[in-house]
């Protein structure tokens, strides 16, 4: 009888020790897959940041290459209106040259 009592406790054993190996095994299936989703929302939180910031970057650099680009543009503008006005002045002392010239005569 002392063989058959050993052999349900051993068996009792066993059953309680896979139960357990059961649980144990679903619970880490449950913790893997919470830390693997915890993992996906951090990363893709870190990549919309990147993202934005990236995103804030280019339209600095946008508003500045615009800004360059018109200041340039004025600048060109006031030089060539300043060349035509030396022009201009040059072509009416010629002219009123001219006509006190021939009102001289």
């Amino acid at each position: 009888m002392i063989p058959l009592v050993h052999y349900q406790k051993s068996s009792k054993t066993v059953a309680v020790l896979q139960d357990m190996n059961q649980f144990c095994t679903d619970q880490l299936v449950i913790l893997c897959n919470s830390k693997e989703k915890n993992l996906q929302l951090d990363f893709s939180s870190q990549v919309e940041q990147k993202l934005c910031g990236l995103s804030n970057s280019q339209k600095l650099l946008e508003e500045n290459l615009q800004s360059a680009i018109s200041l340039g543009f004025r600048e060109s503008v006031l030089e060539e209106f300043q060349r035509s006005q030396k022009e201009l002045k040059a072509k009416l002392i010629d002219q009123a040259l001219q006509v006190f010239k021939s009102g001289s005569k």
